[in-house]
């Protein structure tokens, strides 16, 4: 016997949390990225080895217990993930007290990671079925892959419905690995995901089982080394390609004004004073376009005529187009949006607004039960007037012949959103967000690595404005030209590159996801049906046992 295996046996639940520590720490400080090809290595030898029949007991864990390996081992995942919540506290911004502060912070931080945990939990006895099936039985080398697979249709169900929040994906501690990476143009950052999983299961196999340890730990190597080579490969054909590409000057100014400072009124004049400096010391480097943080005006720009003819000034005065973060208003209601203002027609009638609301900042899902059950959550709506209403499309605009996509903060965490913009023609993409909630934590870095995932996929460049970080600006492969720190002000300006051709990605959209449901979904079949048709047996047996 592996003596791995009776560490496994052991002590699974100190397995589970080994990996859980490990994978959320590379999350955190991407510079481990090394460690994620086999932190999960313990975790998966938890799930081969729990998923099988033990030879010297000859029974299979229950479902259930299963699921509970599964929510213990999620919850501590994304507990540590999610730890940065905590530098939400004292949501002064909200006007809230401390006592309801504390109990927001305490329930983002850990209600998330139970919500979250209890969903995804579900992929542990989902993998056992699937590990049990007469297809796997059959077609032993499909094993593995579907397990990997149905990882990646958890981790895309992060993205659906307002509870799904794709904050801690594997492909995030990537980012800083550019050659890993690249392959996500392909079939989008599942595909990393599917890679990391598929090595960390070879080499928990091979750990497990010493009569297949060479094989499994080559294929390891295989898997990691092809996904790194055809990376590289990418990486420098997109860097000729660049060298054909139009180029633009763009800049993102970060006022770093305090969500507890921004939404008074005496605010406003600091506000215009800071980012109008920024704006010409950007435009004075050179810059075409210039984009602002979410929400740098917290006001219905269009309803103040002077508001307005005071930015259409400050583009024409720099000769520069504006990308400007506030609030607009039509008869469905208030929306996050991007105002584009350009030297020679003011402001465009092109207005892009957030697809993607926040839950509980943005809007209240579930007002009634929420207001009865947690009164607090209530009270942390950002806005006095209600509920804010989603924009609806890309809403790409044109700026000197260059199409830009927005995305507003949360928007740039889901990946159907960049798609969107890039199928609608934009060849940049600007992100504008205000990160000021998380002080200067690991959310903020995290947030900024998707936006790094968000050009690979679709090869853009993207310039990216916070309002008191991290921005920066990123090249379609994923490098950071530059970035500003934290809790400063300034304004990072650079020679960005106009791309609109499509990445594979960008053609075929999530097609491995449907893959790998597809895979999941066969074998899930092969395992229900005998057990269908073995009860469908028994009751007839006993409908003749009962007719004589």
């Amino acid at each position: 016997m592996s003596p791995f295996l009776g560490v496994v046996r052991r002590f699974p639940s100190l397995c589970l949390i080994l990996s859980a520590v490990m994978t959320a720490a590379v999350l955190i400080f991407p510079v481990l990225a090394p460690l994620e090809w086999i932190s999960l290595v313990p975790a998966m030898a938890v799930l081969l080895m729990l998923s099988s029949v033990p030879a010297h007991t000859g029974k299979r864990t229950r479902l259930r217990r299963l699921y509970g390996y599964g929510f213990f081992f999620f919850f501590c995942y994304q507990a540590i993930v999610y730890h940065w919540f905590i530098y939400l506290y004292p949501l002064e911004f909200t006007g809230m007290s401390r006592a309801a502060a504390a109990v927001v912070v305490v329930l983002a931080c850990f209600g998330l990671a139970l919500l979250h945990g209890g969903i995804y939990a579900f992929a542990f006895p989902m993998i056992a079925l699937v590990l049990r099936s007469p297809l796997c039985r059959r077609f032993r080398p499909l094993r593995l892959p579907l397990v990997a697979a149905v990882w990646c249709i958890f981790e895309w169900l992060q993205t659906q419905t307002w509870i799904g929040v794709p904050w801690g994906r594997l492909a995030l501690g990537q980012v800083r690995w550019l050659p890993v990476i690249q392959t996500a143009s392909l079939l989008g950052s599942y595909l990393i995901s599917f890679l990391l999983l598929l090595v960390n299961l070879l080499l928990a196999q091979a750990l497990l089982v010493p009569a297949v340890t060479r094989r499994r730990v080559m294929a390891a190597l295989l898997v990691f080394g092809v996904n790194f080579a055809a990376g590289s490969i990418l990486f420098l054909v997109d860097e000729m390609k660049a060298e054909q590409r139009e180029t633009v000057v763009a800049a993102a100014v970060q006022g770093n004004i305090s969500s507890s400072v921004k939404w008074s009124t005496e605010a406003l004049a600091e506000t215009f004073d800071v980012y109008v400096s920024l704006t010409r010391e950007a435009a004075s480097d050179g810059a075409e376009l210039i984009v602002w943080p979410e929400s740098t005006i917290p006001y219905i720009v269009p309803n103040y005529a002077w508001m307005v003819d005071y930015l259409e000034a400050l583009s024409a005065e720099n000769s520069a187009a504006l990308l400007v973060g506030c609030f607009t208003k039509d008869t469905a209601g208030m929306r996050n949006s991007i105002l584009t203002f350009t030297p020679d027609t003011g402001l465009e009638s092109n207005v892009y607004s957030k697809r993607h609301l926040v839950p509980f900042g943005e809007y209240l899902p579930m007002a009634k039960l929420v207001e009865a059950i947690c009164p607090p959550l209530a009270e942390l709506q950002m806005m006095e007037g209600g509920d804010l209403v989603a924009g609806e499309s890309a809403s790409v605009a044109e700026v000197n012949g260059v199409k830009i996509g927005s995305l507003i903060c949360f928007d740039s965490i889901y990946e159907t959103l960049a798609l969107d913009s890039v199928r609608d023609g934009a060849e940049i993409l600007a992100v504008s967000t205000n990160d000021s909630w998380f002080s200067d934590s690991a959310a903020l870095d995290q947030h900024n690595g998707q936006a790094v995932l968000r050009a690979v996929e679709t090869r853009r460049s993207v310039v990216r404005a916070a309002n008191t970080g991290v921005s920066s600006i990123i090249t379609p492969r994923g490098t950071i030209l530059g970035a500003l720190e934290p809790l400063v002000d300034g304004q990072i300006s650079a020679e960005v590159e106009c791309n609109d051709e499509l990445t594979l990605y960008a053609r075929v959209g999530n097609l491995l996801i449907w893959l790998c449901m597809f895979g999941a979904g066969a074998a899930l079949v092969s395992y229900l049906l005998p057990a269908c048709q073995r009860k469908e047996k028994k009751s007839k047996s006993i409908d003749n046992q009962a007719a004589v």
